[in-house]
């Protein structure tokens, strides 16, 4: 955390989770290479071929890592260092020729990335200021950036770029009918959008905390009455049934977080976002399986 109110806002949804630590590591991404296509008119290239420069590409180097530091001011220098990586590498990403068959979700997964670094650059702004509120805020806009590049990045077919450092790629194969994606993710936008608009004056203030949880429980009881209502295809019914599962879990967490601000209890507070920092990486996860981009990844103060 970057200092102690840091906790204490972002329970105000979600404890910090898909930040910039959690960013910086959501993807493997390197610098250029010698095997780029030339020429001022480059002919596209096969899928094959595509997906093995650009993963080159994102396998050549280490991002850097940001590490936490006492003052959110902190932050600006690393996020600075990162950005110019990310856009050297997302400069040499450009320059390949996609086919025909995986044009649009190329030009989703660049759009993911012009858009994460920018909010990175609004994120470094706010750190320079020391604005907390702001800082989080576009971690909102960070985290759904990165989701749309991630799952984009499945549907190309890429094994390291916008994939998980660790463990197996993600692919596509599991993600579930899009049509149910886009009623959850609009349930969960609407949600998220009145979670982020109601900002502490006073992120120090346990008792102003808890109210705030107060107020943002009634639309994200909403939300998950509207995922519960929907039905997943058979093959999906599972892992579906396990997001639901955890998505009911974080909603009963707000109403904790709620309930152990008013009574400004410090202790219990942090234990109840310590346990729902937990309960996010596993919504995270099941998000990104069942190929959602809002629900369980519009970061740890979305839904």
């Amino acid at each position: 955390m970057h200092r102690p109110s840091a906790l204490l806002l972002s329970s105000i949804r979600r404890p910090l989770g898909l930040g910039l630590a959690s960013v910086a590591l959501a993807v493997a991404v390197g610098a250029c290479g010698d095997d780029e296509p030339s020429g001022d008119d480059p002919k596209p290239l096969s899928r094959t071929a595509y997906v093995e420069q650009a993963d080159a590409i994102c396998s050549r180097g280490t991002p850097p890592q940001i590490k936490q530091t006492p003052e959110l001011e902190g932050q600006a220098p690393q996020l600075e260092k990162d950005i110019e990586y990310r856009e050297g590498v997302l400069a040499d990403l450009e320059k390949l020729q996609p086919p025909d068959e995986i044009r649009e979700q190329v030009d989703r997964y660049l759009s993911g990335n012009r858009d994460l670094i920018g909010a990175l650059r609004e994120q470094a702004a706010a750190a320079k200021e020391g604005d907390l509120n702001a800082f989080q805020r576009v971690d909102v806009d960070a985290s759904l950036a990165d989701a749309t590049r991630g799952k984009a990045s499945a549907e190309i077919g890429f094994k390291k770029c916008a994939q998980p450092v660790e463990g197996p790629p993600l692919t596509s194969e599991g993600f579930t009918d899009p049509e149910l994606i886009k009623q959850a993710d609009d349930a969960c936008r609407a949600g998220t959008e009145v979670i982020v608009a109601n900002e502490p004056e006073n992120p120090d203030d346990l008792r102003e905390l808890g109210e705030i949880n107060a107020e943002n429980v009634p639309p994200q009881q909403d939300a998950l009455e509207k995922i519960r209502a929907l039905e997943p295809p058979a093959e999906d019914r599972e892992t579906w049934e396990e997001f639901v599962s955890v998505f009911e879990e974080r909603v009963g967490n707000a109403e904790r977080l709620a309930k152990t601000g008013r009574a400004n209890d410090a202790k219990a507070f942090e234990k109840v976002a310590l346990e729902d920092q937990e309960a996010y990486a596993k919504e995270n996860g099941l998000a990104s399986k069942l190929g959602l981009e809002v629900c369980g990844q519009a970061s740890p103060l979305g839904m």
